[in-house]
């Protein structure tokens, strides 16, 4: 996934809007997902616990590279959101991507806009994939290949949607065309995700195996 650092100093206002927005429908999806917990089986609460903190160190270990003028941050939530479908209910996805980026958030500890931003855009992401893979799939079954594959695909979709987010907020921010913007970041966005996704891919396959690689 990439994100776009920025500070607060001088933000238009169609940003605000943008994060605005984004943290309604972040809020609303963990309302729902708060509804669905009482339904959903309630996890192992080591798994849970190693889940946000996955989330937490991807989110956590990022690094930064610069294409043209723009500096990016690189960071590994594709991955941890994998994993998370792997070992927990899809409510608790949701909960628990959640609380891993607002935790990494805060100990982060930037200017308030941004982290807004991030939080609200990997838990929207989170709940807009999750919504369509339980609609389109079904639960995940480990031991089952076609369910591996739902859940690289899903996590590709979960790094497209979050490229997106990013791309609409640097475009408003620079007044520039979001066009024009995902012109110059797309390749560098698939290379990363290729990356990302083969690693992952990996994880999973060896997961069939022993589950205990995911923690």
């Amino acid at each position: 996934m990439t994100r776009a650092p920025g500070t607060t100093s001088g933000m238009p206002r169609s940003v605000l809007a943008f994060v605005g927005a984004l943290a309604l429908v972040a809020g609303a999806a963990l309302v729902w997902s708060a509804s669905q917990l009482p339904h959903a089986p309630v996890p192992v609460w080591w798994q849970l616990a190693a889940c946000v903190g996955l989330v937490f160190t991807a989110t956590i270990a990022e690094f930064s590279s610069r294409f043209g003028s723009q500096r990016f941050q690189i960071v590994w939530t594709e991955s941890a959101f994998a994993v998370s479908l792997m070992l927990l209910p899809y409510p608790w996805v949701i909960t628990g991507f959640a609380a891993g980026v607002a935790i990494a958030a805060f100990a982060q500890r930037g200017d308030t806009i941004k982290s807004v931003f991030n939080v609200s855009m990997d838990t929207a992401a989170a709940a807009g994939t999750v919504v369509l893979l339980s609609t389109l799939h079904g639960p995940i079954d480990i031991s089952r290949l076609a369910d591996l594959i739902a859940v690289v695909l899903s996590s590709l979709v979960f790094g497209f949607v979050t490229h997106i987010a990013t791309v609409v907020v640097i475009a408003l921010s620079q007044h520039r065309s979001a066009l024009q913007i995902s012109a110059q970041t797309w390749l560098p966005a698939v290379l990363h995700n290729v990356g990302n996704l083969a690693a992952t891919t990996l994880v999973l396959l060896v997961a069939r195996v022993d589950v205990r690689v995911l923690v």
